[in-house]
């Protein structure tokens, strides 16, 4: 998925910030499907979300 990119683009933090509709445009992606995984990773507990966030390959070290 290329959602962790946007986010990290439209980061408060980002030395150069793009606008998440700038970034979904360019590459092509909905808008909606992006904020809809955003709310639900906002509702994961700490747990939840490292599981989810931690590549597989990581996980089988």
């Amino acid at each position: 998925m290329m959602y962790p990119l946007v986010r990290e683009l439209a980061a408060a933090a980002a030395p150069h910030r793009v606008p998440v509709a700038v970034t979904c445009r360019v590459l092509k992606l909905a808008r909606q499907p992006y904020y809809r995984r955003q709310r639900r990773l906002a509702r994961l507990t700490p747990i939840e979300y490292e599981t989810i966030m931690t590549p597989p390959a990581a996980l089988a070290a």
